[in-house]
């Protein structure tokens, strides 16, 4: 087993080790070793999870919902305490592709599901912390996991709506979103998501985390930031060199 390069997701952020073992590429996350497929997609975003985590994983019972084929928002959680997690899916090749992984890091506490949303979730399941990293770009078509829709938050609201039943009394939903998609401020002549999900029943909503990210140009934000700015025209983006926020808010029951 070999070193090959460091993988640092974000200017600013701490690094990770890609590492080769019998001719496989893994990234290395605390004593995980998740194996990279052939094209060659390594997480970002989700990895931003950990700052918030570790100080509220211990002894819960956590949904990872939208895991993608590595599983890091469960992954994290896991590590710094919670109880058990079920990490879902719609994609059955991302299922298959964390099942694996669960196997080979011999991992007990995690369970992995196909699912659409709460789909395949028992209705009478309940979370202490449901956590997920949607597909949140606005955009007009795109790959499944970069694009949320028209607005970026086709999935973000949904997520809102459909976890309110699957919380616990106390139960708190983490989601990660752009500030530009209206938070607690809107950006266009929509509602926030905060009001809307104060209209759902959440007592608590707030931001609990903020990144700053520049938007560089071959990343799937600046292809889409002339059409961005159209659906939010009231955000100000700095376009010397643009830049907006990544963010995590949490929702609680």
């Amino acid at each position: 087993m070999s070193i090959i390069k460091v993988y640092k997701p974000y200017e600013n952020w701490k690094e990770f080790n890609i590492i080769e073992d019998d001719g496989k590429k893994f990234l290395e996350l605390y004593n995980y070793k998740l194996q990279i497929d052939e094209t060659n997609y390594i997480p970002k975003a989700g990895l931003l999870f950990e700052e918030i985590l570790k100080n509220k994983s211990n002894g819960k019972n956590v949904l990872d919902l939208g895991c993608g084929q590595m599983g890091i928002l469960g992954l994290i959680a896991l590590h710094y305490g919670a109880k058990k997690i079920l990490s879902v899916d719609i994609d059955e090749r991302c299922t298959k592709w964390l099942s694996t992984i669960v196997k080979e890091n011999n991992i007990k506490d995690i369970r992995v599901l196909k699912s659409d949303m709460f789909s395949n979730i028992d209705e009478k399941e309940k979370f202490n912390l449901i956590l997920s990293n949607p597909p949140h770009m606005p955009m007009k078509n795109g790959k499944l996991c970069d694009s949320g829709g028209s607005d970026g938050k086709k999935y973000i609201l949904k997520i809102i709506k459909e976890s309110f039943n699957h919380l616990e009394d106390n139960g708190e939903l983490n989601v990660m979103m752009f500030d530009f998609e209206g938070t607690n401020k809107s950006y266009n002549n929509d509602k926030s998501v905060f009001e809307l999900a104060k209209e759902i029943g959440y007592r608590d909503v707030k931001t609990i985390f903020t990144f700053e990210k520049d938007i560089i140009p071959e990343s799937v934000t600046y292809e889409c930031l002339d059409y961005i700015k159209t659906v939010y025209p009231k955000y100000n983006f700095d376009m010397i060199k643009p830049k907006c926020n990544i963010i995590i808010d949490s929702f609680k029951k």
